[in-house]
Order: structure tokens, then sequence, then C-alpha cells
């Protein structure tokens, strides 16, 4: 009993991140002074729905019963996923933007990562590998918006 609620607040907070980092790619792309990023902001926040969407569907067919989780097991990221997103402003930099959209993007990666390993049903352990995966392109963009634009 305890496994199985302890896996629906895990998923529940990941659903949430999604949406959090959602809004915080659809409040950036609003700003005009993020005009020069608006494509990879754009795709951020694709990727950030569809996320959320294979979370909905992991939860609606249930099979997180086979999500390994002992008692005592902590699992990494699950603080920093519930933790809010730096409030950042019309006059920050892209620079700023994109270093608090990294970190996050980060730890997501690793939470999904450490999820995936950790699933013995295939299709749990498939949806979560996916997730790492999307996760670790998000960071490559973004790295690549940071140092793209420094030159």
């Amino acid at each position: 009993m305890f496994k199985k609620v302890f896996i629906k607040i895990i998923l529940e907070q990941a659903i949430m991140f999604e949406e959090r980092a959602y809004n915080f790619y659809q409040s950036v792309l609003l700003w005009t002074v993020m005009k020069e990023s608006e494509g990879l902001l754009k795709k951020l926040l694709v990727a950030e729905l569809k996320h959320r969407m294979k979370l909905d569907e992991l939860q609606k067919k249930g099979d997180l019963k086979d999500l390994q989780v002992t008692d005592n097991a902590k699992v990494e990221g699950v603080q920093e996923l519930s933790s809010d997103w730096p409030l950042l402003n019309p006059w920050s930099t892209r620079k700023e933007i994109f270093q608090v959209a990294l970190q996050k993007e980060m730890i997501a990666f690793k939470f999904y990562k450490q999820m995936a390993m950790r699933a013995r049903l295939k299709t749990v352990s498939d949806t979560f590998t996916l997730l790492s995966n999307e996760e670790a392109q998000h960071i490559q963009w973004i790295q690549e918006e940071i140092g793209g634009n420094e030159r």
C-alpha cells in the first residue's frame, strides 16, 4: 500500500513539474526581449506538453505497481521536482532565463533516468527512458542556445 501511494505521489510531482515547466516557457515566450530565442522556446513548450500527456497516460494505465521502490528508498530529484521555479521578470537576461531552464531540465533528466532504472515493467521503463532522453535533448538545445549567442 505504501509503495503504491509513494509512486502516485512521485508521478503527481512529475506532472506538476511538467506543468510548471510549460508555464515557465509560455511566460518567457511572451516577453519581447526573448524574440531571438522564440523557436527554441516554442520547441520546449511543445515538448513539456507532450511530457505531461505521457505521464497522464502512464497514470491512467495504472502500470505503476511494478515500479521498484523500497519503503526506505529516496528517489533522487523528487524534492527538486517539487521546488518552485525561480522568479524571473521581463528584465531578466536571456542567459539568466536559459540557465534556470537548463538547471530544471537537468533535474528532470536525472529524475526520469532514475525512475526508468527502477521500473520492472517494460512500458513504465520505456516511458521514463523516453522522457529522460527527451530531457537530454532539451539540455543540449539550451546549451547550444547559451553557447551559440555568447560568441
